[in-house]
């Protein structure tokens, strides 16, 4: 069992390499049902349950090895419907929002969504490299790691891609595990499918820094692990202190090592990445009662004012689409950060 479990309405269900989805009652463990996935005689390869179910609405949704998305009947256990994916797993755990189911594919490396009623197909885009990471909905923008080694943004919608991430492994890019273009190299990895070779290519793709966590959202910012071991931390806030820190976080060595601090301490200012750097726009200095309207850039040694915004303002977000940076909402008045002192302003800035 290497799926983590569900609970609803007094049952854990919960996957399981033996091609079955178990429904077992939270206070005895007895069998409540089970659900049989597809077989693989040949190879044992297409089978069996890794992802995690998600249960909405009365309904479980799991992939599978067998490369189908299902929907369970959470009370009975019988399958509503399947989305199938042509031989690609589904091993990320599904998201359900708004009527409607996200996930991911291997070998296949496709985004999609469909109705979570019917299982009808409403988007689907391609990307460049396996995702066994499970999606993360922030409002219209859904992340998911790949195993390039970059954490991907994509319109909920759509699934058109707003912006991409790269790790720092991924981006040396060390040994040409991969193409200019950010695909696996597979001609130079896989040189043969003999004996040990297929382990080796395995874990030179890893050496990347593949993105198989699921990514956190926390006040704008976002947070996730890759198999290099780096994390970012971006100044922030504790009660009426504000701060200019920036460290990076080395998890191989757990170990924190300071980068270049912002140019005075700050708070509630909105963070994105865009084109190799770091930006920051906004937010409030809280000892000197004033909001901000610097728009900070980090790309190397140190921070720089790149622009400043049209209309000041703190708790504004930020957000990459269409090859620019977007500021959207916010407060314009210090100290304030409630709806009725919100604002409707939208700025954009393309450097």
């Amino acid at each position: 069992v290497h799926a983590s479990p569900a609970y609803a309405d007094g049952a854990i269900v919960v996957g399981s390499w033996d091609s079955y989805l178990y429904a077992l009652d939270a206070r005895t463990g007895a069998l409540r049902w089970r659900f049989h996935g597809g077989e693989d005689a040949d190879i044992h390869n297409q089978v069996g349950f890794q992802s995690s179910p998600a249960i909405a609405d009365g309904v479980v949704y799991v992939g599978c090895r067998d490369s189908n998305l299902y929907a369970i009947d959470a009370a009975t256990g019988q399958e509503r419907w399947h989305f199938n994916n042509a031989g690609s797993w589904v091993v990320g755990s599904p998201a359900v929002t708004l009527g409607k189911v996200v996930f991911a594919t291997s070998d296949s490396a496709l985004y999609i969504v469909v109705d979570a009623a019917t299982g009808t197909l409403v988007a689907r885009q391609q990307g460049k490299a396996y995702m066994f990471a499970s999606p993360t909905v922030a409002g219209d923008v859904v992340l998911t790691g790949v195993l390039n080694g970059t954490l991907e943004a994509r319109d909920f919608a759509s699934g058109t891609l707003l912006w991409t991430f790269a790790t720092d492994a991924s981006k040396r890019n060390e040994g040409w595990v991969l193409t200019a273009d950010g695909r696996f190299n597979a001609p130079l990895l896989y040189t043969s499918l003999w004996r040990e070779a297929p382990l080796v290519a395995a874990e030179r793709q890893m050496s990347i820094g593949s993105v198989l966590s699921t990514a956190l959202v926390v006040g704008g910012t976002v947070y996730f692990g890759a198999a290099d071991g780096v994390l970012y931390a971006i100044g922030g806030r504790r009660g009426f202190s504000d701060f200019a820190d920036v460290y990076r976080y080395d998890a191989q060595h757990d170990r924190w090592t300071k980068a270049p601090s912002l140019p005075s301490p700050r708070g509630t200012g909105g963070a994105v990445v865009f084109r190799d750097a770091i930006w920051y726009a906004g937010g409030e200095e809280q000892a000197a009662g004033r909001v901000l309207g610097d728009v900070l850039r980090l790309n190397g040694k140190a921070w720089k004012r790149a622009a400043t915004l049209p209309h000041p303002r703190n708790y504004a977000r930020a957000v990459v689409w269409r090859n620019a940076i977007w500021v959207v909402g916010g407060g314009t008045a210090f100290g304030n950060s409630h709806a009725s002192s919100g604002s409707r302003f939208v700025d954009r800035f393309a450097p």
